[in-house]
């Protein structure tokens, strides 16, 4: 028994604590320049993957579902990004960078091995409770 997110709600937590951020820490020039190109298309289908990924796998084939979408919503970024404004990529890079740098035990990078797509580890057993709870604050406490 656990709390069960749907795609719309975590793409929700998402694009709200990243518009935060932004508009908190940057101009808005760079905010539009992240938000241009298909950058909101990468987050709702991430958060839709993380809602909809098979439950009854075990768990070595759960991280591996996991760590390719994470995979995947980099690779959507980097490529909806590359036709924005200047500024725009390295804003991106800067802040994967940064949260790579996060001491916090079960992130998506530790999981995933740095984006190998594999982990020796476990899966806890909230993952799509932690996944949004780790992204909302991964983009809260990241300073640009």
């Amino acid at each position: 028994m656990g709390l069960k997110l749907n795609g719309s709600y975590i793409s929700l937590i998402l694009a709200v604590q990243i518009e935060i951020l932004l508009l908190g820490h940057t101009s808005l020039q760079k905010t539009s320049a992240v938000f241009c190109g298909g950058f909101s298309d990468c987050l709702l289908r991430l958060g839709d993957n993380m809602a909809n990924y098979p439950q009854d796998l075990d768990d070595k084939r759960n991280l591996q579902t996991i760590c390719a979408y994470w995979d995947d919503f980099h690779a959507c970024t980097v490529t909806a990004l590359t036709d924005c404004q200047e500024g725009a990529t390295d804003l991106w890079e800067k802040l994967r960078r940064e949260s790579r740098n996060l001491d916090f035990q079960g992130s998506l990078f530790e999981l995933c091995g740095g984006g190998s797509g594999a982990a020796p580890s476990l899966l806890p057993p909230a993952l799509p409770l932690l996944l949004a709870a780790l992204w909302a604050a991964l983009v809260t406490w990241l300073p640009f």
